[in-house]
């Protein structure tokens, strides 16, 4: 374990007052705020350290059978253990409307926020819409959900997936989980959204933290990769808010700890 100091000053003019506010966050430019668990986002457009890479699962991969457009037919293998809001899981259901989940599967398709009490919970929202792939009970769907895990990711592939309400709205996007915790969602091409488009977001099991990047007339581009990431537990703050007059300084204590990491490069970013 180290420590290191960070020093705030307030160099304004006499009588000024700074006020602060500090906290670990996952990314150089994250997205909207960090949540009570630590969970932030970030995209390829806005962050130099996220790549768009789209995993080429075509050769390699399952398909998701499904007897209902609005269900998942049960619960997948994911390959490896996935810490989710505090939580391991081995297992994942995938449901058709563009989410995958560890808990109790749901049917709404309204793509409301990811904190309505009817919205699914303990849950990825990869795009979150009224989706039609194909299905037993359904002769208008059209594309495949697809997966595959190689033990240190698994891919849930949206393979050209139509949308309910028209065969000109189609979406190419595959949700990523990483053994690190990490989650990504890919958009290689997304045709035809609408203003009351889908839902993007993670939420807990209980439904009060989260993180909702949009939903209605949230923009997606495509080759986009969307990020979720929580902040790394090896580093803490000694105090992350103060108010300084002209002249003083606060010294942040950072508290690094790294025991029971392997080796390599471990990055963290103070907002």
């Amino acid at each position: 374990m180290s420590s290191e100091i960070l020093s705030i000053t307030n160099s304004g003019e006499p009588g000024s007052y700074l006020s602060y506010q500090l906290n670990v966050a996952p990314f150089a430019n994250p997205q909207g705020n960090v949540d009570e668990y630590g969970y932030g986002w970030s995209t390829s457009d806005n962050d130099e350290y996220i790549n768009y890479n789209w995993i080429d699962i075509s050769n390699d991969n399952q398909t998701v059978e499904f007897d209902s457009n609005d269900l998942s037919p049960g619960y997948f293998p994911i390959g490896f253990d996935f810490m989710f809001y505090g939580e391991e899981y081995s297992e994942i259901l995938i449901n058709p409307n563009g989410w995958v989940g560890f808990s109790e599967d749901n049917d709404e398709w309204d793509n409301q926020s990811i904190f309505d009490d009817s919205s699914p919970r303990n849950a990825i929202f990869g795009y979150w819409d009224d989706l039609n792939p194909i299905s037993t009970d359904n002769e208008e769907g059209d594309g495949y959900v697809r997966y595959h895990s190689n033990g240190d990711r698994m891919v849930i592939w949206y393979d050209n997936v139509r949308h309910w309400t028209s065969s000109e709205i189609v979406f190419d996007f595959q949700i990523v989980l990483y053994s690190s915790g990490e989650m990504k969602v890919n958009y290689r091409e997304m045709q035809g959204i609408s203003d009351d488009g889908g839902t993007i977001g993670i939420i807990n099991l209980d439904g009060t933290i989260g993180q909702q990047t949009g939903f209605g007339d949230s923009p997606i581009d495509n080759n986009l990769s969307l990020l979720f990431k929580a902040s790394p537990s090896w580093l803490s703050l000694s105090q992350e808010e103060g108010t300084l007059s002209s002249g003083e300084i606060d010294d942040i204590v950072l508290d690094i700890n790294m025991q029971d990491y392997f080796d390599g490069e471990y990055i963290a970013y103070i907002s």
